[in-house]
């Protein structure tokens, strides 16, 4: 599905690269801000995460999409002629996660065989764990008593 024909959409707004990613084949500065697609990138080039790079590039990023406008996502490749959409519930998924390992995870357990793009809707930010996120005020609360539930939806189509 995926490749340098594709095209990601996501009702985004801002971008926030992972403060604790390192990986030395990320493009992204850790920390960095961006407004969707573009952030900087730790060379000071714009890097754009609505278009997927060349398994040749030998990339690993992770980022926070953040400040959504919708519950959806979309992926699409027109060599494929080929759509992906994902829907959920913006109101309880707050994020979207953006994990880039495209041949550039080089540690287990991918050893940077993989080339793939991981969308995850979230309810909080850092990836540091639940305990920086409340303590970051992102983490969503249940309280005692409460019950929350979700659905998602995927669909496929012509691109």
């Amino acid at each position: 599905m995926i490749g340098p024909e594709t095209s990601v959409h996501v009702p985004c707004e801002s971008i926030v690269a992972d403060p604790d990613h390192t990986d030395p084949n990320a493009r992204l500065e850790p920390g960095s801000t961006g407004s969707w697609p573009k952030i900087s990138g730790a060379d000071g080039e714009d890097v754009d995460l609505s278009s997927i790079p060349p398994e040749s590039n030998r990339i690993h990023d992770l980022a926070a999409l953040t400040d959504l406008s919708g519950g959806e996502y979309k992926l699409i490749n027109p060599s494929l002629d080929l759509s992906v959409s994902v829907s959920f519930p913006a109101d309880l998924y707050e994020y979207v996660w953006y994990w880039g390992a495209f041949g550039g995870f080089e540690t287990a357990p991918f050893f940077g065989r993989n080339y793939n793009l991981g969308l995850e809707p979230c309810t909080s930010v850092p990836n540091a764990g639940l305990d920086r996120a409340v303590e970051e005020g992102t983490a969503n609360q249940i309280h005692p008593d409460e019950t929350v539930s979700a659905s998602m939806s995927i669909s496929t189509g012509p691109s």
